[in-house]
């Protein structure tokens, strides 16, 4: 049998398989630590050459490359699936959680110690719909919506400092109209200067930063839809994305001086109001002489990047 042969049956069979399966359950796969074994792919492709005699191994070697080939392009496109169901019917102006029987919705909050003067939120999830947006007399305070009490929050508070862990327990979640459910509002408290980290899966996400002292935020997620508004209340704020194929919008005070560093393949990218420095390295013209100053930096996959600047009335 020609090693052609082998490869397209094998191909065929296993993606087959792997999309007749999920149409009687869901398969959940981690799309971003699938994605860092493409070297695999050469490596193996190298080894078919040196074994061309032995038609088994090579054979063997060609259907793994196959099984492999047809994982990734089956996980890449659940991710765009999951984004597109998340996003069906949305305004993306901040999420709604729906009031349906069938949805179970759970409460966190975390008190407020007037001690704490520095934040840190690391929040991890699956696939999803997430939301930061107005103010918590709080810590921290969410509401999800999908499997009752699958997030978990764990606080340690030292001195002036304050950490909250909020994650998800399990990354399977139930269906809801036809689409999988697992959203998530989130608030903070405005006294504390707060650092964000986020793992996330294909997700839409919108996060209203302006009202709180942000000092850094570090965000990576597959496939993603994610608008993100920044505001001038902290002097510094460093702002790090590591994504997938995304569609982004970020918005920045005009008042701010910015830079932007973008490390981007096949993107489309507008940043209005910014001038190129050198490759990849864009500034606003006030960034010098401006007293509060945004740095982001973008490493992205096929992406559309927005970044535009707002006047404080809007």
């Amino acid at each position: 049998m020609k090693n052609s042969h082998i490869f397209w049956g094998i191909f065929f069979i296993a993606l087959g398989g792997l999309i007749l399966l999920n149409n009687f359950t869901y398969i959940y796969f981690d799309w971003e630590t699938l994605a860092k074994l493409w070297p695999v792919v050469l490596i193996l492709w190298g080894l078919s050459l040196f074994v061309k005699d032995n038609r088994f191994v090579k054979g063997f070697i060609i259907a793994l490359l196959a099984v492999l080939i047809a994982l990734t392009i089956f996980s890449t496109f659940n991710f765009f699936f999951d984004v597109v169901h998340y996003e069906n019917g949305r305004s993306f102006t901040g999420i709604v959680i729906d009031n349906d029987s069938n949805v179970d919705t759970t409460n966190y909050f975390e008190p407020f110690n007037l001690n704490v003067k520095d934040s840190k939120l690391e929040f991890e999830s699956g696939a999803g719909h997430f939301e930061i947006n107005g103010t918590s007399e709080g810590l921290f305070s969410a509401r999800t919506a999908g499997v009752k009490n699958n997030y978990s929050i764990n606080t340690d508070t030292y001195g002036n400092n304050a950490n909250i862990n909020f994650f998800m327990r399990e990354k399977h979640f139930p269906f809801g109209h036809g689409k999988l459910i697992n959203d998530v509002e989130m608030k903070l408290n405005t006294g504390p200067v707060w650092n964000l980290d986020f793992k996330m899966g294909a997700a839409g996400v919108y996060l209203d930063l302006s009202p709180y002292k942000i000092e850094n935020v570090d965000i990576g997620m597959g496939a993603a839809k994610l608008k993100v508004r920044l505001g001038d209340k902290n002097d510094s704020i460093k702002f790090h994305l590591e994504a997938g194929v995304s569609s982004i919008e970020i918005l920045v005070p005009e008042s701010s001086g910015c830079e932007i560093q973008s490390e981007t393949v096949l993107s489309n990218k507008h940043f209005n109001g910014f001038d190129k420095i050198t490759s990849g390295l864009f500034r606003t013209t006030n960034f010098d002489t401006a007293s509060n100053k945004i740095y982001l930096s973008f490493n992205t996959g096929i992406s559309s990047i927005k970044v535009n600047r707002y006047s404080d009335w809007q």
